[in-house]
């Protein structure tokens, strides 16, 4: 578990909007309560619409305002059209903006909806006390790195209690993905746990196979030495530390290899225009 952070800008306290279905009201006030005591400026229209204000225009600027959006998901948000409304604009606003923008806190079991339920997501009814801090330090990273910082596209699965998190970034794609794994593990299964996390292609090919671009992959720490086998707690890989995911991508065609190239920092460039574009094909779910 890492330590409680205080969040907060150079310049002012970063917005978060929350939405909920007003059954849930006083779980949309404990949330707003536990994110302003960490530092942040959370709006939540219980306490934040002022007394003969224009409803819908005061949540629409809060919305279009707020830096982080947070979804109160449980059956009281099922065919509520309100609900809805708003995580389809906040939905809108992260694929337009192309960085992390909405996140949802599940209050019990009801399935999410389809285009919500591939992403990762914090079980509010199983770890209430853990759910303000989560969100807050990958906020805190995606602030600091000026990149999207996503939870695994992969719904989260249960590893049991002695769990970590790590950051894994490829600054080449812009991208920053938090996954989770077991604390007693290797390094060889956590990268086996990240590709299957973030769903890591082996290959991508077009023209009926006649062009196909292999990849292969490397954790590395931030002293550019790469994970080993050993156990993680070995090789200081603890809660919150920040990898690198280098790719390495090998292009092939009819009379063999012809081409590659290694994806990891930013200004990476390929040989070919064939290799950028199927890399780009290959990694479209995780780049922003």
């Amino acid at each position: 578990m890492r330590t409680g952070k205080t969040l907060r800008q150079s310049t002012s306290r970063p917005k978060v909007f929350i939405s909920f279905a007003g059954k849930d009201r006083p779980m949309a006030i404990r949330l707003d309560d536990d994110l302003t005591a960490r530092g942040l400026a959370p709006f939540c229209d219980t306490r934040d619409v002022g007394l003969g204000a224009n409803v819908v225009l005061t949540i629409n600027r809060a919305l279009a305002t707020s830096d982080f959006y947070v979804l109160l998901w449980s059956a009281n948000c099922v065919d509520r059209a309100w609900v809805e409304e708003e995580w389809a604009a906040a939905y809108a606003r992260e694929i337009h903006e192309q960085r992390s923008f909405l996140f949802i806190v599940r209050l019990d079991e009801t399935p999410l909806p389809p285009l919500l339920a591939v992403r990762r997501y914090l079980n509010g009814y199983e770890n209430w006390h853990e759910v303000a801090q989560e969100l807050v330090d990958t906020w805190k990273d995606d602030l600091n790195t000026g990149m999207p910082t996503f939870p695994s596209p992969n719904p989260a699965q249960e590893l049991g209690h002695h769990t970590l998190t790590v950051r894994i970034r490829n600054r080449a794609m812009r991208m920053t993905h938090v996954v989770g794994a077991r604390a007693d593990t290797t390094g060889t299964d956590l990268m086996a746990t990240v590709a299957t996390a973030l769903a890591l292609p082996g290959k991508e090919s077009q023209l009926n196979g006649a062009l196909e671009v292999h990849f292969t992959y490397r954790l590395l720490l931030q002293d550019d030495t790469e994970v080993t086998e050993k156990p993680l707690v070995a090789q200081d890989i603890t809660d919150g530390t920040l990898l690198d995911l280098e790719i390495h991508a090998q292009a092939s065609g009819p009379d063999g290899p012809y081409g590659e190239t290694t994806y990891r920092t930013e200004g990476a460039n390929s040989e070919t225009l064939d290799i950028e574009a199927l890399t780009s094909n290959a990694f479209a779910h995780l780049t922003p």
